[in-house]
């Protein structure tokens, strides 16, 4: 997410678009792009956000199994 210091628009980037999680924020939030040549100089400084990365850790660890018992009783989760 880049905020514009001027206006104070904000706009949102996708660095991964194999990710699972973010291609569903990104079907609820389509305006979710690529970073544009002027802001990539900086994507080295581009944080990951704490609670994404959690939240990413929880889906993973529920929804690696695929043994739909196993799901159901939840007996392969990851921690």
């Amino acid at each position: 997410m880049v905020i514009d210091a001027y206006d104070g628009t904000t706009t949102f980037y996708v660095f991964d678009n194999e990710d699972p999680i973010i291609a569903a924020y990104r079907r609820v939030f389509p305006v979710c792009s690529k970073m544009r040549p002027p802001c990539r100089r900086f994507a080295q400084h581009v944080r990951y956000p704490e609670l994404l990365l959690k939240l990413q850790a929880d889906v993973y660890g529920l929804y690696h199994m695929t043994d739909p018992e196993a799901f159901y009783n939840r007996e392969d989760l990851w921690t």
